[in-house]
């Protein structure tokens, strides 16, 4: 049983692993002031079924970073501040691009 417990760990990592992590970042600055938007929410979606993925807090700076998200899938974020309009992009990253920059 353990041992089989171990094979099915390793599996689950290996396909983990394999199947590649790409990051998004950016900066979440006010246009007008021309201030940054701390604990902004940036979240992060699959486009076809909307399952979350993940999400996070822009920091004190207006700055995030979104690591381990998926290749080949398309995706959505989503990233609101209140008494902001929400902004909304889909997006796909690739091996080739495992970066987007939204800065």
């Amino acid at each position: 049983m353990r041992t089989a417990i171990c094979i099915l760990t390793a599996l689950v990592l290996l396909c983990y692993s394999s199947s590649g992590q790409g990051t998004l970042k950016g900066k979440i600055v006010d246009t007008a002031a021309k201030q940054p938007l701390a604990l902004a929410t940036v979240t992060i979606f699959k486009a076809a079924d909307t399952a979350l993925i993940t999400y996070r807090l822009s920091n004190p700076d207006g700055e995030f970073r979104v690591p381990s998200l998926p290749f080949n899938t398309e995706c959505r974020v989503v990233i609101s501040f209140s008494g902001y309009a929400v902004y909304r992009k889909t997006f796909t990253l690739t091996q080739a691009e495992p970066q987007l920059d939204l800065a």
